[in-house]
């Protein structure tokens, strides 16, 4: 059996630990982006709701202004 010289030794530990550490940058990333999604989701939530909200504002404020110009025309 042939051992391997220390410098191709060497070589293998440093793209093992180069190797480990793309793949935990990698796994950092794609947390932090799937963090990001969560956020964005109920951000995107949150307006869908004040939207809403104001759809329903402004159609009650318009029966309200056909009721009072209702009252004024009587």
């Amino acid at each position: 059996m042939v051992l391997p010289s220390p410098e191709i030794h060497k070589m293998q530990q440093d793209s093992r630990r180069h190797s480990q550490k793309v793949f935990d940058e990698n796994k950092k990333l794609r947390k932090e982006l799937e963090s990001r999604m969560h956020e964005l989701d109920l951000r995107s939530q949150h307006l869908d709701d004040i939207a809403s909200q104001s759809d329903s504002d402004i159609r009650n404020l318009q029966q309200e202004k056909e009721k009072v110009c209702t009252r004024l025309l009587l």
